[in-house]
Parts: C-alpha cells; structure tokens; sequence
C-alpha cells in the first residue's frame, strides 16, 4: 500500500492494525520493509517507509494528520546508489541535504528522493514549527513557505529564460556563418585565362576587361590571390545586404 501510495487503503489498514502494530511510530517487520523499497535493509517507521518509496499523499497525510515522528533515527543502512536524483536537479538537491556527522544518524527526510517529497517536510517544519525538532533531530535543512516557494520559482524560470536565450543566440551565430560559408562556395571559380597577347603599352585594372587583362598578365600565384580577394569581397558584400 505504501509503495504504491494507496492512501484510502492504507488508511483503513491502520484504522484495523495501528495498535497491534505498535503505534504510528512503531518500527515496520523487517519481511514488509523488503517489499516497500529496495533501500530498507531492516526496519522502518511508516512515515521513514513513505519517504524512501516517494509516497507523497501517505507522507503528507502521516505528518499533517497523524503528526508521525520525523525525528526517529533510521535504523538500517541505505545505499548511496538507491537515490534517483536527475543530474539537472543534483544541484538544488545538494543544497536541501544536511551533511551527516560522525556518529549522527539518518532520518525519514534522508531518505526522501525526489524534490516533490523533501518540500512535503519543508512546508510541515514552516507550518507546524513546534511539532518536532524539525531542523536538528529531523535533519530538514529549512521551512518552506508559499513566499519562499514563489521566489525559488521566479529564479528557475529567470534561469530558464536566460539558457533560452543563450541558445537563441548561438543559434543565430551558427546561422549567420552558415549563410556567408554558403556564400563563398557558391561562387564559381574563374576559368584558366587564356595565354595574354603581346601588347604594348601601359595596362590598366579597370572593368570587367580590364581585371580579366591585368590577372592575366600576372604570375599564377598573383592570380589566384587577386582571385581570392576578388570573391571574399564579393561574399562580403552580399552578407552585408542581407544583415540590412
């Protein structure tokens, strides 16, 4: 029932078995805890039990309405490598931890694995401070109101906003390149030059006939850099005519 967050039932179970079990607070059958989550080794309260499954209407309902203890230490041990945390949320997850002491212990936050069950814990230590020893016994790192949840989600979508437009930006970089390297492969290259005539006299680079004049008269490697230099500014003007 747990595992599968099946609220309604859970709660008529308890309403039949809480007393025989021990309480709320009592720790579960080591056979049950096998079943929940593979990261209960031993035993488990019910509130520890809804943690580690990210069970987040039992959780709820456990702290709000039953006022489970979320100060009893875990008593087994959890894999390290059991916590589903997405790496664009490992961040923000560091930052909702305590680190562990020597010799401290773990509680049912710490096993929580997914933001959505850590705020549960948060907005009960801002709601129902003098419950429990939230911040230290409990190892909940801060409350968390309806204000602070407002300006953390003003500060995700400023973020947001600001990788869009990054990736905006470089997406017109990227094309703007593209356009002038197409640019200048599109330009034919100059057929070979036929053999000049002999001529006398002063000659010009002036017009059409007067360039294709003056590079024929020139040795090949002056050729071909005039060449060079005649179509980059060629692309370049055309890339200035379209920025425009």
């Amino acid at each position: 029932m747990i595992s599968r967050d099946r609220l309604e039932a859970f709660k008529a179970f308890l309403d039949r078995e809480a007393d025989a079990l021990g309480g709320i607070n009592a720790l579960l059958p080591e056979y049950a805890c096998a079943e929940v989550n593979g990261s209960l080794k031993r035993t488990a309260t019910f509130l520890q039990a809804a943690a580690a499954a990210g069970s987040e209407g039992i959780l709820q309902w456990l702290l709000t309405d039953r006022n489970a203890d979320p100060t009893i230490p875990v008593p087994m041990v959890c894999r390290d490598d059991d916590q589903d945390i997405p790496d664009d949320q490992q961040e923000e997850a560091d930052g909702e931890s305590v680190p562990l002491k020597p010799g401290g212990h773990r509680t049912a936050y710490d096993l929580s694995k997914t933001k959505a069950v850590r705020d549960i814990f948060r907005r009960c230590a801002a709601a129902y401070p003098d419950n429990w020893d939230w911040f230290v016994a409990g190892r909940v790192p801060s409350g968390l109101n309806k204000q602070m949840e407002d300006e953390r989600d003003e500060r995700k979508k400023a973020r947001r906003k600001g990788l869009k437009e990054k990736f905006k930006e470089r997406e017109r970089e990227a094309a703007t390149k593209k356009v002038a390297v197409g640019m200048v492969e599109s330009i034919p290259e100059p057929s070979p030059a036929s053999k000049p005539e002999n001529r006398t006299g002063p000659q010009k680079l002036g017009g059409v006939s007067g360039a294709i004049e003056g590079i024929a008269g020139l040795a090949p490697d002056m050729r071909a850099r005039v060449e060079r230099e005649r179509r980059a500014r060629a692309a370049e003007a055309r890339l200035k005519g379209l920025r425009q």
